[in-house]
């Protein structure tokens, strides 16, 4: 899963094989918002709904409202990027080893 990051300050402190083996305890609000990230980029709609109402039921609709919409920004965000070519440019370098770990680079637009 992704954003257990919802509990970190600084991402300095977590080490990124803890993250992606899902090695970091959630409460139920943090848990319902990352199943809700993960419906949402699965695109089905049933999974949306089933994770929204999740989203609701531990948390409230505010912050239901919220996390869709740093959701739909984060989605716009990158295809917007990815449309005009933006590359990562001389910060490139800095994330290489990130992005080798997660595979990243098989995104990129060609």
């Amino acid at each position: 899963m992704h954003a257990e990051r919802l509990r970190v300050s600084r991402p300095d402190d977590l080490p990124l094989e803890a993250v992606i083996a899902d090695e970091i305890p959630l409460d139920e609000r943090a848990t319902a918002l990352v199943l809700f990230i993960d419906a949402v980029h699965s695109g089905r709609s049933d999974r949306i709904e089933a994770a929204r109402r999740t989203v609701q039921d531990a948390a409230n609709e505010p912050t239901t409202i919220d996390a869709a919409g740093v959701i739909a920004v984060f989605h716009g965000l990158n295809r917007v990027a990815d449309a005009t070519g933006c590359g990562l440019g001389a910060d490139a370098a800095a994330t290489a080893g990130v992005r080798a770990y997660l595979n990243l680079d098989r995104h990129a637009p060609t």
